[in-house]
Order: structure tokens, then sequence, then C-alpha cells
């Protein structure tokens, strides 16, 4: 079943807000016994949705990017709720709507590319963007709105006067520190504007949660990792030291020092591979001429780098600088590759723990190297490292664990939402 609706009304585009806390005015009854529908909003890509769904959406728009909205989804499916998709996609005029079973997707125009340029919705605040999405909130049927980043989604959730918890997934400052533009500028304003407002909040790591008020945010946050698909351990041998760095070309995930370590290594290991994985790090990218033994990839399906993951990679090194809950660092140690990545890099340190990994400066290849040859040239400890790292992830950041603790903070938003 498919439909589509009219934009929203003109004038709500133009509507940017005030820094109030508003009240919810709606009844947070669920009424389907203890099953709710639940709208999770924010980006995605919609194949990646399918596959964690087991749902057939080949022929729905692609939308943007692959997040952990997918395998929230297919949990809460799993566990009995409906749920309700809402998304932007920059291939579509117009909003659409899709139903298959359990799933409802809803997609909104996004002003990006190929049609537009990023600087184009910043500079009203992705006004009409919002004005969508909070068209489709208000008209869905769900009991509780969950925004996933604290911008637009997020923005659109409060302007929608519904039930909602708002998930924190990075840090505005660290992002203009690291960029320096006008668009983060703009960014950082979004998300001081929807703080300043949202009253249930969940945070991916740790550290993120602690600097919530740095952004006008003083209530509970609930710490819920980015949940990881489980797969069944597969054991491999330390036979071959196949090393892969996933990231981008930008100094913030800061490959280059990964493929400086990698000098070091292959000089003690010359049979050392360096796989680069991601945008900007195509065979005909900046590290085309790396050295022996650097094999660029660019940017791949996500079942493709899992299968990488799975099949061939003994170690990742993951130089970051800095992220909120690294879903590949937990999708590597899910699949028993251990980890070398940043002491200081914000939400790794929460992944990788003392399971499974070692962390160091990132700012020094020597020490990345250092780490990665003590993994790397010891094969009798490396199953035990291996199972470490899934039994860790697997207690930690399961979908079915993740899944259930974003259910308490639903069923006690709703109980404290006035009806």
């Amino acid at each position: 079943m498919s439909r589509t609706f009219p934009p929203a009304p003109l004038w709500a585009a133009a509507q940017l807000g005030c820094c109030i806390r508003s009240n919810f005015p709606y009844g947070a009854s669920v009424s389907r016994g203890n099953r709710m529908k639940v709208l999770l909003a924010g980006p995605l890509e919609t194949k990646a949705l399918g596959q964690s769904t087991g749902i057939d959406l080949s022929d729905l728009p692609s939308a943007t990017t692959q997040t952990p909205l997918g395998p929230l989804a297919g949990g809460l499916l799993a566990a009995g709720h409906q749920v309700h998709v809402l998304t932007m996609d920059p291939r579509i005029e117009e909003p659409e709507e899709h139903v298959r079973g359990p799933l409802t997707l809803s997609f909104v125009p996004i002003r990006g590319a190929p049609r537009y340029r990023a600087r184009v919705r910043s500079r009203d605040l992705f006004a009409v963007e919002i004005a969508h999405l909070e068209a489709v909130m208000r008209g869905s049927d769900s009991d509780i709105i969950h925004a996933n980043w604290t911008y637009e989604y997020a923005e659109a959730a409060i302007r929608s006067r519904r039930p909602m918890v708002a998930t924190m997934h990075d840090l505005g400052w660290d992002i203009l520190f690291n960029f320096r533009d006008m668009y983060r500028t703009l960014r950082l304003l979004m998300k001081y504007r929807a703080m300043l407002r949202v009253k249930a909040l969940t945070a991916v790591a740790p550290f993120m949660a602690r600097k919530a008020w740095n952004y006008g945010y003083f209530g509970q946050v609930d710490v819920i990792p980015n949940p990881i698909e489980p797969v069944p351990p597969r054991p491999k041998a330390l036979d071959r030291p196949i090393i892969a760095t996933i990231g981008n070309a930008g100094r913030l995930k800061n490959v280059v020092a990964s493929v400086a370590a990698f000098a070091r290594i292959r000089a003690a290991l010359p049979s050392a591979e360096l796989h680069l994985f991601g945008p900007g790090l195509d065979p005909e990218g900046q590290f085309r001429d790396a050295g022996p033994g650097v094999v660029c990839h660019g940017n791949v399906p996500h079942g493709t780098l899992m299968a990488f993951l799975e099949e061939e990679a003994r170690l990742i090194v993951h130089p970051s600088r800095i992220e909120g809950c690294p879903v590949i660092l937990g999708e590597a140690k899910m699949r028993g590759v251990p980890v070398v990545a940043g002491a200081r890099s914000g939400g790794v340190e929460y992944v990788v723990g003392n399971c499974g990994g070692v962390l160091v400066d990132i700012e020094k290849p020597d020490e990345i190297a250092d780490a990665a040859l003590r993994i790397l040239s010891n094969p009798a400890a490396y199953p035990a490292l291996q199972q470490v790292a899934h039994e860790d992830v697997m207690a930690r950041f399961a979908t079915a664990q993740v899944t259930s603790r974003y259910v308490k903070v639903y069923e006690r938003v709703l109980r404290a939402t006035p009806r």
C-alpha cells in the first residue's frame, strides 16, 4: 500500500520556534495492550532498513545514509511493536508514505544533493524540511516519537506537541571545532534551539550524556548505545595480517595516522595489508600512492563491508579523533575482530572498553603500530581476544538489549505525559 500526501502549509515553514518548554496536550495511554507504535525519525538508508527488518523495500526511495535506526526498527518489530519510520530523501519532490505490514515508512524531501547545496537548507535552519516532518508527525497514529539527532528531527517532534524522546548522537561544539564553517555554526544553533526544549533525552555514550548541559539540557539523560545486530561468532586464525580502517578522507577520521602506522607494521610483517573503506578512500583518492600493501576500496555497500570484516579482517585500526558511539567498532567486535582505537576519542572508549581492543594515542602512529603488532604477532592469544570481543558486544550492545532499554524509556515518558 502506498500513497502520497500534499506538502505542509507554507506558513509552517516560516515558523522557527521559540526557546520555551511546552507540555504535551495528548493522552499518553497505549491502546495496544503492552505493545505500542513508535515513530522513529532520523536519517537512514532504506536498503539497510530492509535488511534489518526482513521486509522488501527495494522499490522505495533510497533515503540518505546507513545509521542505527535500521537495527532499532528491526528490534522493535521483533518485540511485537509497530514502527513508523520517518526520514528524508533528496531525490523526491513530494512527501510519500508506504505501508508494509507492521512497518510504515514516510519520506519527505530534503534540499540536498544532487539538486541543492547544503547551504540552501541551512539558511532558514531547515525550515521547509521541519515543516514536512512536523506534518507527518502530527498525522501519525503512533504513541510516541523517537527523534534521532537533536537537530531538525527533534525540532519537528517538539513542534508536533506529541509525546517524544530525543537521542543525542553528537556534540555540536566538537563538530564546529573540527570543521569551522558557517553550515556547522547554524547546525549548532539548531541544536541549542531543540535541546533547550527537549523534555526526555537519551545519549549514545556516557561522555555525551555528561555534556548535555553544555547545550541547555539539565534533566535526566539515559545512556543507551547504538544497537549492533547479532551474528554468530566465526573464529579466524591469525594466519594473515589483514588490517581494515573505515572512515573518510577528512581530518576528523584521521586516516592518515593509520597509513603512517602501517608503514611500521609492514616493515615488521611484510605480508600485512591495510584496507581502507569509506568516502574519499577510493583507488583514485589521496591514498592511492600510500605504498605497498595499502588497498583503497572507497565507499562500499554495508553488506560488502560486513562480509570483509567477517571473512578477511584480523584487526581494525580506528584513529578517529572523535566519535559518538561508533557502530563500526561494535560491528567489528561482534564478528570477532579486535580493535586499536583512540583513548580520548569520545565514545570510542565506551565501545572498546577493556574487552577485545587496545586504546592508544591516535596522534602517535608509533603507538598505533606497537599496539597492532602486539595483537598480530601473538597467534596464541588471538582466539581468546576474538571471543572476548564478541561476548562483550553481545552483552552490552546487541539489538534486543538496546531495544528493551528504549522501550522502558518510551513507557516512562508515556506514563508521565498528561492525559
